[in-house]
């Protein structure tokens, strides 16, 4: 398959939390954001736009997702013309002589948490989804962003590409990583040669590496540093420890900074050293790991190398 000029776009998601110098100090460095619009979220939704606005920043693309994955996973449903109100509390705000702005469709998702939807929910949420794309569409133009899903057929792959030039593709999240990847590639090497794409819930390394997405999102810095995580790029590889000194870790040999190989301590050391961060600070704000992970995501992009494998057995009817 003929590849376009690659140069992967990484949008950064999540919310770090009324974050103010730590956001700042992030959005310097990130081209891409990904913002969550449903009400949950809004605040910091709005508040990336101001960010993103600002011309200290590097950011040049803000990627709006409905929030309808959010409202199924609480049992509700996003309104089409609630979301329409929303999506121009964003679009008119941006300066979008600076900032591209991205509008993901509205899915309808099929069945319940926990219940996979038969044959005939899933192809009435197709058609309802696509009653909303038709409107969003004509309220927006082409910035809004049709969604393929991996329990949807080869055919609907064909429709959801003539619909935009860039699409979002969506492989299952309950299913084991390698399968993930192979529906991956199988679905690229279906579409058009340089067709954009983007990876929602993407960005592992097999998945980045092997797959010719333009352009993938993900929260995993956040997450890893709530959870008292650092990770860091050193060396062609990532080095991710439990550095929190209340994490229980602490207690478990290796697992911890405290009890960690010297070498890998020397990297976390260096790697705070050259993001101006203290490994104290580290030990004991969350925010401080958010930052750091952030930056050294922005570091792994600066290295990031596409590597494409050879496809092998269709995965479709996964």
């Amino acid at each position: 398959m003929a590849l376009p000029d690659y140069s992967l776009k990484f949008y950064f998601s999540g919310s770090m939390g009324r974050a103010d110098d730590h956001e700042y100090a992030v959005a310097k460095e990130m081209e891409c954001r990904l913002c969550s619009c449903h009400g949950d979220y809004m605040a910091a939704a709005e508040r990336w736009v101001e960010i993103s606005n600002d011309k200290s920043t590097g950011i040049t693309k803000y990627l709006a997702d409905s929030g309808a994955f959010t409202s199924w996973s609480k049992g509700h449903k996003v309104d089409i013309n609630q979301l329409i109100k929303t999506y121009h509390r964003i679009v008119d705000k941006l300066d979008t002589s600076k900032v591209q702005p991205y509008l993901i469709n509205l899915d309808v998702i099929p069945g319940s948490k926990g219940k996979t939807a038969g044959t005939e929910e899933i192809e009435a949420a197709i058609k309802e989804s696509d009653v909303n794309f038709n409107i969003l569409n004509k309220e927006f133009g082409d910035i809004v962003i049709p969604v393929y899903h991996q329990n949807e057929s080869e055919a609907r792959l064909a429709e959801v590409d003539a619909m935009a030039d860039y699409i979002c593709v969506s492989p299952r999240n309950d299913l084991p990583e390698w399968t993930r990847v192979k529906w991956s590639e199988e679905v690229h090497s279906k579409l058009p040669p340089g067709k954009r794409t983007h990876g929602l819930a993407t960005t592992g390394a097999n998945m980045m590496n092997r797959v010719p997405w333009y352009s993938v999102d993900s929260a995993a810095w956040l997450y890893s540093g709530a959870m008292g995580k650092v990770d860091c790029w050193h060396g062609g590889k990532w080095v991710s420890i439990n550095i929190s000194k209340e994490s229980p870790d602490r207690y478990n040999d290796r697992k911890h900074y405290d009890n960690a190989d010297k070498l890998v301590r020397q990297v976390i050391e260096e790697r705070a050293a050259f993001h101006n961060i203290e490994v104290s600070k580290l030990r004991d704000d969350h925010m401080a790991r958010k930052l750091l992970n952030g930056l050294e995501i922005i570091e792994f992009l600066k290295e990031f190398k596409f590597e494409p494998k050879l496809m092998q057995d269709g995965l479709f009817d996964l």
